[in-house]
């Protein structure tokens, strides 16, 4: 799935559920959110101390499975506190 942003109105909540394989098989108990900027084609800026940190978020239980299947929502804008994750055993 992609979006542009001349393509817009886009909806401001956003959610999508995911099934990741996990290799090799767990555990899993955290969540690393990783981002990019697309500046221009081919041109792409990632994690800086500014822009795009990398983060860590704690499951707070440890999931020993091949796969896990992941739920997330946010709302553009909103900030990471907006951002909620469920993950359960594929």
């Amino acid at each position: 799935m992609s979006g542009r942003f001349a393509a817009g109105p886009h909806q401001p909540e956003v959610r999508r559920e995911l099934v990741l394989p996990v290799s090799p098989n767990g555990p899993v108990n955290a969540l690393k959110l990783c981002g990019r900027v697309v500046l221009a084609r081919d041109i792409e800026l990632g994690a800086t101390n500014v822009l795009n940190g990398d983060k860590l978020l704690s499951l707070g239980t440890e999931f020993n499975a091949s796969a896990v299947a992941l739920s997330i929502s946010y709302g553009m804008g909103q900030g990471l506190g907006s951002f909620l994750a469920q993950v359960e055993e594929a």
